[in-house]
Parts: structure tokens; sequence; C-alpha cells
């Protein structure tokens, strides 16, 4: 049966601690999904701590550019943050 979609998003919750392997602190987490046959693009989000980490696994047929597609993430990524922050009241103005 083929695939009736050719895009997966992922958002995969992490600890909001820090985590610890062998006794090293973890700095970042890289999520990569596994790719599946008809799946031209797979994008998975994954938190840690205060972050978000980002993978982008695609078929290179369908999607040649997606170091494109990583650039305009973050972009996009700054561009939510800018307008998030201009929503909060600054502690100065409190």
């Amino acid at each position: 049966m083929p695939s009736t979609t050719n895009l997966t998003i992922s958002n995969v919750p992490g600890p909001p601690i820090p985590v610890f392997c062998a006794g090293a602190k973890v700095l970042a987490m890289f999520p990569v999904s596994i790719p599946i046959h008809g799946i031209a693009l797979n994008i998975t989000v994954q938190s840690y701590q205060d972050r978000l980490d980002f993978g982008i696994t695609a078929d290179r047929r369908a999607v040649p550019d997606i170091d494109h597609l990583g650039d305009l993430l973050v972009t996009a990524m700054a561009e939510l943050k800018a307008a998030a922050e201009n929503l909060m009241p600054s502690p100065a103005k409190q």
C-alpha cells in the first residue's frame, strides 16, 4: 500500500534536568530518525534542559537542498524567539 504522506514531524520530549553517561555530562542530544520508504522528509525535535535540538532526515532525490532547509529552520527559530521575547514583559519594565 503506498504511503499517504511524505513528511513526518516528531516531538520527543527529553529530560529537563542534566543527565550523565559514564560520569560525563550530556551536553546535547542529536535526534536522528529512521527513514521509511515513501517518506521524503522527517523532522524530529527533541528537548533537553532549556534547549531544542533538531534532526532532519530526507531522501536526497526528494529534498536535494536539505542544507538550505536547515538554514531556513535556524532563521525561523530566531524569528520565533524574537517574537516570543517581544510578548514577554522585560524585568526592567515591571
